[in-house]
Parts: structure tokens; C-alpha cells; sequence
């Protein structure tokens, strides 16, 4: 007890010490809980925030209706290095298949006269380059017309001269008869069974007549048929004043769209590669074209239509006017709607491939199509040999669509007017 008096100090540090260690143990547990549950909610709050960050990472789709690509996902180096190159390569391809397409759309088709479009170049050039064009659509001296060329091209042609068909039924007459005579003498006239056979000879001989000029065509077509004007617009005689940029524009497009025509006649009329015969073809006959012409009135004209805006890009379209919903409008910037009425004899059956060598030739499309019988006897008086393929007549409404990207060029202005044809930036005449 004397050593406790004599060390009182000691002996209260000591309890004292006693005592607060656990009391320290209690107070520092409290405050570490305290600290934890801080720290979470921090925690807690800064995690919220990142996932408040999360970007949506896009790929538009490449065309107007089609399928793009979305992702939410937070912010990430990786991931938007890796969506740029997504949409960097469907641009290329998307630039790759435009770029397809116009070569599609222009492949053959160029001016029939360099210089004439949008605009000659000179005064000189004006006063010669529009009658030199209207020379070429209809010949001139021993030059023949560009159409006259064309259907040579194609090997299409009318049936035989009735002249000269009457003049080899007429020999092979002449044989018959004489033949007759070597096997039983003269004689006054020819006995009905004679003449029963004489009737079929020549029958025979006209029919064969026929099939051969069938053998050597692709396809029947008279020259009237592609220079009439509903079709071609091939001027009946050289005019004595200039014709009109416009006007000459319409026939040059309207060429492009025959060649387009016969082009695909002559895809369906071949056999891995090799071009057929009427006697064969599935096209046997083109009777008539009639090609929509640039309306001059206000009303009527594509320019005065209502504007379809454009989606994604993508020019409107409307059911109004056509099942395609295509046509020339102030809001379509990108295409013009040209269409022709073309009635042919066809061998029915096969109709589809036809069909399907349109879509292979250019942007074509059946819009209406009208179907009658074709009475081939008839026709057979006619020269028109069709073969053992079951025929007939279709008329159809066909679509042709043209790039601005390279139409636009060639352009007059007043067409552009017409159209409502815009320049990009920059202008192109």
C-alpha cells in the first residue's frame, strides 16, 4: 500500500491505460464502420456516374429502310476505333457500289455528236453541229442513220419484200408447170389435182421464203418502228432553222433508250453468249415504241410536280404515279424516270427471261404490261414467220431510270429547267 502511495502516478497511468484500451477498441471500431460505409457511397456515387456516361456507338444504315447498328456502352477507346472503321468501310463499299451503279447506268451511252451538249462551244459550232445531229438520226447521202445502223447492229430487220417474194413463188410456178410438161406432154390447163399441188408447192415455197429470213434475223423490226416520231423522234426532213438544244437533247436520250432496248432483246435472244433467231428467240417482233416525251406545258411538266423529300439520301417516291413510286421530281435530285411503251411479239413461255435481261441491260422495270393473242396466219401473209413457239402480243410499260451523276453533265439548260435539275457546288455548264 506504501509503494502504491509512493507511486501514485504510475498507478493511475497504468488504469488509466487499463481502461482505455478497450474503450479506444469500441471508438475506433464505430469510426471505421462510419469510414467504410463513406467511402462506399463514394464509391457508389462515382460508379453511377461513369454508367451515366454510356455512349451509344452507331452505324447508319447504308440505305433507306435498311438495318443499322447500335450499341450503348461506356466510354472506350477500343470501342470507337472500332466503330470508326465499321462506318469508314461501309462507306467505301457504299462508295464502291455507286460507283458501280453509274458505270452501269452510262456503259455505252455517250453523245452521238461531241460538242453538241449541254451547249456548242461557239458561235460557229451552234449554226452547224444542230443540222450535222439531224443528219445523223436520219442519214444523209450514203451515210445511213444512226438508227438504220443500229438495227443493222443488232441484226433486226422487217420481213422480205413482197416484190421478191412474189417473184420466187412466181419461178417455182414456172417450175412446176414445166415439170408437168416433160412427165406427160402439154396440155391446155392443169387438172384439179394439179392444181390442188401447184397450190401447195407455192405454198410451201412462200412459207420456206420466210423461215429463212426468220433464221437470219434476231428480231423483226421495221426501220419505220425505232424513226417514227413517238419513238426516236427522228425529224421527216432537214429543218431549215436549228432545232432547239432541248429538242435535240430529247432525241439523243431517246436513242440511249432504244439501244437500251435492243440491247436487252439481244441478251434475251442468246445462248450463252450466242445469239439466236427469230425462229428461236423468246423476242420475235418489236411492233411499235412510243418513248414519254419532256412536256412543254406548265402544268404537266416535271418541274410543276409536288417535291418528294429525300430519306437518307434516298429520293422519295409515291405510289400516284407509277407501282415503282419513281418518278422526275423538284425533290429527286438523284435520278429521272423516262418511260416507253414498247409492244412486241413474244414467245410467251419464256416472257421472264426477257424480264430478267431488262434488269441485266440497265435500271429497267415493268410498270404495267397488257397481253393479247396473236392470230400468226395472218401474220405469216404478212412475212412474219414466228416459229413453233406459242406467241404473243404484249404491250408494256417499261421503266428506264437515268443518273443525274452523269446526265446532268449533257444537260442543256432549258432541260435542266424542265426537270428541275439542280447543280451540285460548283455547277457543271
Amino acid at each position: 500500500m506504501a509503494w502504491v502511495k509512493s507511486h501514485l502516478v504510475v498507478v493511475i497511468c497504468s488504469a488509466l491505460i487499463v481502461v482505455a484500451l478497450p474503450a479506444a477498441y469500441v471508438m475506433s471500431k464505430g469510426w471505421n464502420t462510419r469510414l467504410v460505409k463513406k467511402q462506399q457511397k463514394a464509391f457508389d456515387k462515382a460508379w453511377g456516374d461513369v454508367n451515366g456516361l454510356d455512349v451509344t456507338y452507331q452505324v447508319p444504315p447504308a440505305s433507306a429502310g435498311g438495318d443499322g447498328l447500335s450499341k450503348k456502352y461506356a466510354p472506350n477507346e477500343a470501342m470507337i476505333e472500332r466503330y470508326k472503321e465499321i462506318i469508314r468501310l461501309q462507306r467505301e463499299e457504299v462508295e464502291s457500289v455507286s460507283l458501280e451503279a453509274l458505270e452501269f447506268n452510262r456503259r455505252g451511252h455517250g453523245p452521238l455528236l461531241p460538242g453538241l451538249f449541254p451547249a456548242p462551244r461557239s458561235a460557229e459550232d451552234a449554226q452547224t453541229l444542230p443540222f450535222e445531229f439531224v443528219d445523223l438520226l436520219r442519214g444523209s447521202g450514203a451515210a445511213p442513220s444512226v438508227y438504220d445502223e443500229l438495227l443493222k447492229r443488232y441484226n433486226a430487220g422487217g420481213p422480205l419484200d413482197p416484190v421478191a417474194v412474189q417473184g420466187a413463188v412466181a419461178r417455182r410456178s414456172e417450175e412446176f408447170r414445166n415439170q408437168l410438161v416433160r412427165e406427160r406432154g402439154p396440155a391446155e390447163a392443169l387438172s384439179p389435182q394439179e392444181q390442188a399441188r401447184l397450190r401447195e408447192v407455192l405454198s410451201e415455197r412462200r412459207t420456206d421464203l420466210y423461215r429463212r429470213r426468220a433464221q437470219n434475223l434476231l428480231v423483226y423490226c421495221d426501220p419505220e418502228v425505232v424513226k417514227a416520231d413517238t419513238a426516236g423522234l427522228v425529224p421527216a426532213s432537214r429543218p431549215a432553222a436549228a432545232p432547239s438544244s432541248s429538242a435535240q437533247f430529247e432525241q439523243q436520250w431517246s436513242l440511249w433508250i432504244i439501244e437500251d432496248l435492243f440491247s436487252a432483246i439481244e441478251r434475251a435472244n442468246s445462248d450463252s453468249g450466242r445469239r439466236q433467231s427469230v425462229e428461236t428467240g423468246v423476242v420475235k417482233r418489236v411492233k411499235s415504241i412510243e418513248i414519254t416525251r419532256f412536256s412543254e406545258s406548265e402544268e404537266a411538266r416535271p418541274a410543276a410536280l409536288p417535291a418528294l423529300s429525300e430519306e437518307a439520301g434516298v429520293a422519295g417516291v409515291t405510289d400516284a404515279y407509277s407501282v415503282t413510286g419513281r418518278l422526275t421530281n423538284p425533290g429527286n435530285q438523284v435520278y429521272d424516270a423516262r418511260f416507253a411503251i414498247v409492244t412486241m411479239v413474244v414467245d410467251w413461255e419464256r416472257l421472264p427471261v426477257f424480264l430478267r435481261a431488262m434488269r441485266e441491260t440497265n435500271f429497267m422495270s415493268i410498270t404495267d404490261l397488257d397481253v393479247k393473242s396473236v392470230d400468226v396466219w395472218e401474220d405469216l401473209k404478212r412475212g412474219y414467220y414466228y416459229g413453233p413457239s406459242v406467241v404473243a402480243e404484249v404491250t408494256m410499260e417499261i421503266e428506264t431510270l437515268w443518273l443525274r451523276a452523269w446526265t446532268r453533265e449533257l444537260m442543256p439548260a432549258a432541260v435542266k429547267a424542265n426537270l428541275g435539275v439542280t447543280d451540285p457546288p460548283g455547277g457543271t455548264n
